[in-house]
């Protein structure tokens, strides 16, 4: 939604409005109304917010829906099968030893069996060259059989210091790894810590370079705004001309004519002579209706803005904003009422085109917009506006508009 604000006492119209319903000016300025943004924009967050929740409950059912079906678990038990059963146990077979020989098995005859007897008996009546035989036949093997045990002792003394030295040889092998491992990953860090330096230092000389450059861009563009702001000075102090013949002021800059006398003076032709008068606002108004001064009859009070043009600080001022309600702006916990800051010198006014004029409160039209006993003016001792009580009185510089 868009606003008019008058240009000549700031306050705020209705779009269609064709004259400030507060001083009657045809000037305005068309501005966006703040409220009507931050409305539209807290709407857009709230359809924003109900899109995320509508996707987030859309994404849930979705992903309910896409579970699979559980299969209910069978109850029906299986036959157990023993340990047995799952693996048979193979029989064992006797162990032989290679290369041995066998001694013959005497089977003793039994008593059940008249064969046997038959059979034995021929072996009862042996010789001792026999025996001999059989006795040397036994020791051989038995022999033999120590020989192949001490064979297979020194074949698994020599495999287990085999593997004792293979084992010797993995570790070995492994502490290699695992040190060239370690040297590989303290190389590895340092060359990372030293990146990460060499990283660092750029950063800082960018970072240093950068601040240089944003220095020496504040420096000019400080220096820019002072030149800038002393040539406006310089403008529109030109801009105002002082008519010695009749004392008045014409500002080419604002369109506007001022007496360069306060009321209750009288302009000699050079200057200034006698006390200003201090009025009510009341009267003040009242006695610019009346006033018929230079020829022109159309004077009048000049609203809040209009007197912050005429301020002149030696040093640098505060802005002049009103905030909420009309009430001055604060801004860094500093109230932006238009005063001069620093070292400056007093009254805050032209005195070569506005000489002898008071260092005190001003009178304006602007009636305050948060009081209904109260108008706006300006101490010309520090150049600040000030909302007063319209019971006190104030000195009274009248304006007209150049036609």
């Amino acid at each position: 939604m868009k606003i008019k604000v008058c240009l000549k006492c700031g306050h705020h119209n209705d779009e269609n409005s064709l004259h400030c319903d507060y001083c009657a000016s045809s000037s305005f300025e068309t501005q966006e109304d703040s409220s009507a943004q931050k409305g539209a924009i807290l709407g857009l967050y709230k359809w924003i917010i109900l899109l995320i929740i509508a996707l987030l409950l859309g994404g849930i059912l979705i992903f309910w829906l896409s579970q699979p079906a559980q299969t209910p678990v069978s109850t029906q038990t299986q036959p157990l099968m023993t340990h047995s059963e799952k693996h048979p146990v193979e029989k064992e077979k006797p162990l032989q030893e290679p290369n041995a020989q066998v001694a013959p098995t005497i089977l003793a005859p039994s008593a059940s069996s008249p064969s046997s007897q038959n059979e034995i008996a021929p072996s009862e009546k042996s010789t001792p060259l026999n025996e001999a035989k059989t006795e040397m036949a036994l020791q051989a093997a038995l022999i033999e059989i120590e020989q192949q045990k001490l064979a297979l002792k020194q074949a698994a003394a020599e495999q287990a210091s085999s593997h004792a030295l293979i084992a010797q040889a993995q570790k070995t092998i492994k502490q290699k790894t695992q040190r060239e491992a370690h040297q590989a990953a303290e190389k590895k860090a340092q060359r990372k810590a030293e990146q990460a330096l060499i990283k660092q230092q750029r950063a800082f000389e960018k970072a240093v370079a950068k601040q240089e450059r944003a220095d020496l861009l504040e420096q000019l563009a400080l220096k820019e705004a002072t030149q800038k702001k002393a040539n406006a000075k310089s403008a529109r102090k030109a801009a105002r001309q002082l008519d010695r013949s009749i004392g008045v002021v014409t500002d080419r800059h604002t369109g506007l004519m001022w007496m360069a006398c306060s009321l209750g003076q009288t302009w000699n032709g050079s200057t200034c002579t006698g006390n200003a008068s201090e009025h009510l606002w009341s009267e003040a108004v009242s006695l610019a209706t009346q006033t018929k001064f230079a020829g022109y009859s159309d004077w009048r009070l000049p609203t809040r803005m209009e007197l912050h043009s005429i301020v002149q600080c030696s040093n640098e001022r505060r802005a002049a904003r009103l905030g909420e309600k009309g009430k001055p702006l604060r801004v860094n916990n500093k109230l932006q009422d238009g005063r001069c800051s620093g070292e400056f010198s007093a009254p805050t006014i032209d005195t070569s085109v506005f000489p002898n004029t008071v260092r005190g409160f001003y009178w304006s039209y602007s009636h305050s917009a948060y009081t209904s006993y109260s108008a706006w003016g300006i101490f010309f001792n520090s150049g600040k506006d000030y909302n007063f009580n319209s019971s006190n009185e104030g000195y009274v510089r009248l304006v007209r508009d150049i036609k």
